[in-house]
């Protein structure tokens, strides 16, 4: 019998993105959204790592950006702007 393990998201790098911290939904009526969300899975060795986000620009004076069962997460350089 195998067990099936949770996919591992680690070693990632995102540079110079603007993002507009929304959502398009499926009526094309658009929606606020976080513009970066973290989550790793609840299983040990299964947390998000080294991810790093670098020269960002989000369209939006003011988000929250959720954060969970991640390590070595660096955000460089990240803006938030009036459009």
């Amino acid at each position: 019998m195998t067990t099936v393990s949770p996919p591992k998201l680690e070693h990632c790098f995102f540079e110079r993105l603007t993002l507009t911290a929304e959502v398009l939904d499926h009526d094309r009526s658009r929606h606020d959204a976080a513009p970066i969300e973290i989550a790793g899975f609840d299983k040990p060795g299964y947390e998000v790592e080294d991810i790093v986000f670098k020269d960002i620009t989000i369209t939006k004076p003011s988000v929250v950006l959720p954060l969970g069962l991640c390590k070595g997460v660096t955000l460089s350089n990240l803006a938030c702007v009036k459009e």
